[in-house]
C-alpha cells in the first residue's frame, strides 16, 4: 500500500510539473489531438507483462485512443521514464485505449480524464501473452504439411503475434482448405478464436484437433479451457485430466482442471490440482490461490482457506473480486475453532 502511494505521488508530482512548465512558457496550450476544443488533458500509460514485469520499449507497442463519440487520437505518445504520455488531450472525456504488443494478446481499457485544466490520469495496463505453443513447429509423419499451407499457417502465427487476429483468422482459414484434417492447422484455427471469445466458433476446430491427434497437450489444454467457459466442467475434467496425464508440469492444465473441479464441489480433488499447479507455477500461477482457498473452505480447513484467500489478497489487493474475498475471510474468522 504504501508503495502504491508513493508511486501515485511520483506521478501527480510529474503532472503539476509539466502543467507548471506550459503555464510558465505563456501562449496558448496544446492543441486538442481530437479537432475539438484546445486540450490540456493528459494521459500516462504504462504497460507490464502479466505478472507485473516491465515490458521493454524496444518491444515497440502500438498504442490507439479513441474518445467516447468514436473520434480517434492521431497522436504517438511519447516515452517518459517507464511509460508512454498522450497530450493535449480534451479533459471530461472518457477514452478507449488500445494497445498491442508484439507476442501479447490485445489489451483495452477505458480512461477518463478528469474535466479540469491539466487534467490527467493514468493507467497500468496488464498484457496477457500469447500462447507460447503458437510457434510453428511443422507437423511430422502422417500430418505433415504441404508447403503451401504451411506458409498460410505462418502469415497467420506472424499476424497473431502482432495482434492482427481478423487477419490471422483468414490466413488459418485458408491453410484449413487445403490441410483439413491436420490437427495442428486445426489447433491454431481454433486458438485464434478461443483468444476473442468466440467460443462456439472455436469449438469445432478444436474438438477436430483432438479428435486427429488426442495426445498433444496444448490442443487438450485449449478444449478444456474452452469447455470451462462453456460451463461444460464436466467435459472439461474430461480432457484435462489426459492433459496432466500425458504432462503433469503443465500447471495450466492443472490450473483449469482444479477450477473444473471446484465448480462440481469436488473439493478434494480441486484442492489437489490447486497445489499442484502453485507448485509447478510458482509466482506465474499464483492466482490459483483463491482456487485453493476455495477447495479448502469447502472442506472446512478453515485456516488453510483463510491463508491462501490472504495470499491472493497480497498479490492481488485491487483485484475486483478483493472486497468480497476479504468478506469470506471475516466470515470464516468468524467460525467458531472445533
Amino acid at each position: 500500500m504504501k508503495s502504491n502511494l508513493i508511486k501515485l505521488l511520483a506521478i501527480a508530482s510529474l503532472f503539476l510539473s509539466v502543467a507548471r512548465c506550459v503555464a510558465a512558457q505563456g501562449g496558448p496550450p496544446l492543441p486538442s489531438t481530437l479537432g475539438k476544443t484546445e486540450g490540456t488533458g493528459w494521459i500516462m500509460v504504462y504497460i507490464r507483462g502479466e505478472h507485473g514485469s516491465i515490458v521493454p520499449a524496444s518491444a515497440l507497442p502500438q498504442m490507439t485512443l479513441t474518445s467516447s463519440d468514436n473520434s480517434p487520437v492521431t497522436q504517438t505518445p511519447r516515452m517518459v521514464g517507464n511509460g508512454w504520455a498522450f497530450s493535449g488531450l480534451a479533459t471530461g472525456v472518457t477514452y478507449d485505449l488500445e494497445v498491442k504488443v508484439d507476442g501479447y494478446q490485445p489489451a483495452h481499457e477505458l480512461v477518463s480524464v478528469p474535466a479540469m485544466d491539466f487534467g490527467s490520469a493514468s493507467v497500468t495496463i496488464f498484457l496477457k501473452p500469447l500462447d507460447e505453443q503458437l510457434t510453428l513447429h511443422p507437423p511430422t509423419g502422417a500430418f505433415v504439411l504441404a508447403p503451401r499451407a504451411q506458409k498460410e499457417v505462418e502469415k497467420g502465427l506472424r499476424d497473431m503475434r502482432s495482434g492482427k487476429i481478423p487477419s490471422a483468422q483468414k490466413h488459418f482459414l485458408n491453410a484449413i482448405h487445403m490441410a483439413p484434417g491436420n490437427p495442428y492447422v486445426n489447433y491454431v484455427t481454433g486458438m485464434s478464436y478461443l483468444l476473442t471469445k468466440q467460443l462456439p466458433l472455436a469449438q469445432p476446430y478444436l474438438e477436430e484437433s483432438v479428435s486427429v491427434d488426442p495426445n498433444q497437450v496444448p490442443s487438450l489444454l485449449a478444449l478444456g479451457t474452452l469447455r470451462f467457459d462453456e460451463g461444460n466442467y464436466p467435459g472439461a475434467i474430461d480432457v484435462l485430466n489426459k492433459a496432466v496425464q500425458l504432462d503433469p508440469a503443465s500447471w495450466k492444465s492443472q490450473w483449469i482442471l482444479s477450477g473444473s473441479y471446484l465448480h462440481q464441489h469436488a473439493y478434494k480433488q480441486a484442492q489437489e490440482h490447486a497445489e499442484k499447479a502453485l507448485a509447478i507455477g510458482k509466482e506465474a500461477a499464483s492466482r490459483v490461490e483463491l482456487i485453493l482457498g476455495e477447495a479448502l473452505a469447502g472442506l472446512g480447513e478453515r485456516r488453510g482457506a483463510i491463508a491462501a484467500f490472504e495470499v491472493f489478497l497480497t498479490d492481488y489487493p485491487t483485484d475486483p473480486s478483493a472486497p468480497k474475498i476479504r468478506g469470506w475471510v471475516e466470515n470464516l474468522r468468524k467460525i467458531p475453532q472445533k
